[in-house]
């Protein structure tokens, strides 16, 4: 399945764990210090993003679009979105939601 197909599933998977699929998996096969060498950023901070230790920056959305396809639009919507969320669930969580 594409990465909009994958997004557009009842359940879609976090999106670290697309990105890691797409970069570390078939067909590409690459590993983490090889993408970075292809994204231009360092190992570390694309560990942290497929990790999901780290947030999508723009910068790297279109890096990402540009190396292996995967629109940035998308991405960094799918991104938003579950950061809403989360900022909900803890306002929620602290009684200061509505």
């Amino acid at each position: 399945m594409n990465f909009l197909g994958m997004l557009k599933d009842k359940h879609p998977p976090v999106l670290w764990a697309i990105l890691r699929q797409t970069i570390t998996g078939h067909p590409n096969n690459h590993t983490i210090t090889q993408a970075a060498r292809l994204l231009s950023i360092g190992r570390p901070a694309l560990s942290n993003v497929l990790g999901g230790k780290a947030a999508v920056s723009l910068g790297l959305a279109f890096q990402i679009e540009r190396v292996y396809n995967i629109p940035a639009e998308p991405m960094l919507s799918y991104q938003t979105v579950l950061q809403y969320r989360e900022w909900l669930n803890d306002r929620v969580d602290r009684g200061t939601g509505r």
